[in-house]
């Protein structure tokens, strides 16, 4: 999957189960965790999504602002999970 296509489908998943019916603005560069539209409830099952579409496991430690703030962090961290799968 390319990196257009992972931004496609997570910003889908963000508008389509994070909402709350709001239709909030969301491009690759608006901050999702620092507007509030990602809060701490919303985070595992943002996580969860992640994990389960992209195959890639992300630890607790990545579950950051820097990792997760906007879709294009978003992207950014699935395709190094991506490229450098984990080992072990």
């Amino acid at each position: 999957m390319n990196p257009q296509d992972i931004k496609t489908t997570v910003k889908t998943f963000i508008l389509n189960d994070t909402s709350h019916g709001k239709t909030p603005r969301v491009d690759r560069h608006n901050p999702l965790m620092t507007s509030g539209m990602l809060d701490s409830f919303a985070m595992p099952n943002v996580v969860t999504f992640l994990e389960d579409q992209f195959g890639v496991s992300i630890k607790p430690r990545e579950t950051v602002v820097k990792n997760l703030n906007t879709i294009s962090d978003i992207v950014r961290l699935v395709t190094s999970k991506k490229a450098s799968p984990a080992i072990g």
